[in-house]
């Protein structure tokens, strides 16, 4: 529970301190969203826009620190694979 909360905090620090950023720097050149759904869509679009500039490799060092990093079977290319459970298996049984 505390290293998956270390995960939710270290990545909402990340994306609040992107959206302020990208909020300072729309109203350096733009005026201020004159309604509160002007202003509600721009915010979402700051989200939209930090979430994209957060690289890959920094949520997976993130799930690394939290210990929340899966373990098991990995293909070639080091992805991650579930095991495939078929239907049709022979079911074995010991003596």
């Amino acid at each position: 529970m505390r290293k998956n909360r270390f995960l939710c905090v270290s990545i909402e620090c990340l994306l609040l301190m992107l959206r302020r950023k990208l909020y300072l720097e729309h109203h350096l050149d733009n005026p201020f969203p004159t309604s509160t759904s002007e202003k509600r869509a721009l915010i979402s679009r700051f989200v939209v826009k930090a979430w994209q500039a957060v690289k890959p490799d920094t949520i997976l060092k993130g799930f690394a620190r939290a210990g929340v990093v899966p373990t098991g079977p990995h293909d070639r290319d080091g992805r991650f694979r579930e095991a495939v459970i078929l239907a049709d298996a022979p079911l074995v049984q010991d003596g």
